[in-house]
């Protein structure tokens, strides 16, 4: 009889979902973080397009997107934080990846690297040709709390 134990590890620790997300070190789905009361938070509404999160070195979630929207963590809620989008202000929900990279030595600035396409149908993004798609950078400072920012 052969016996084996299985683990594992991601690098990230924190795995979004939306409305979930799956804690490695758990081993379990829980609800991303609700939105402060009487404030503009994530109210638990499925992705339509991408999602991404990023976790602190203990392993707490600092931040997470929801298609075009970035939301901020606070003592386990969540706060709006402010949208992705183009030079001519329209919403990126992206599509294929989305990537989120800490910005040189700091710890609170994350370059948040979006692959969406240029032209739109109505108001949603198309991308139905490959000369059209564009990578798109936020910026994400984590020592600002205020929505928008």
């Amino acid at each position: 009889m052969l016996i084996s134990c299985l683990t594992t590890q991601a690098q990230n620790p924190n795995w979004t979902m939306p409305p979930n997300k799956f804690e490695g070190d758990l081993g379990e789905y829980t609800l991303l973080p609700p939105e402060i009361p009487g404030g503009p938070g994530y109210n638990g509404a499925a992705a339509t397009n991408l999602h991404a999160g990023y976790s602190d070195n203990n392993g707490n979630l600092l931040f997470f997107t929801v298609d075009e929207k970035v939301y901020s963590v606070t003592n386990g809620e969540s706060m709006w934080a402010f949208d992705i989008k183009d030079n001519l202000s329209r919403p990126k929900r992206g599509f294929n990846e989305r990537l989120i990279l800490p910005m040189g030595n700091s710890c609170t600035r994350f370059a948040i690297l979006t692959v969406g396409g240029y032209d739109y149908v109505g108001s949603k993004e198309s991308w139905s040709t490959n000369a059209r798609i564009r990578l798109y950078m936020s910026i994400y400072n984590a020592e600002e709390k205020t929505p928008g920012n």
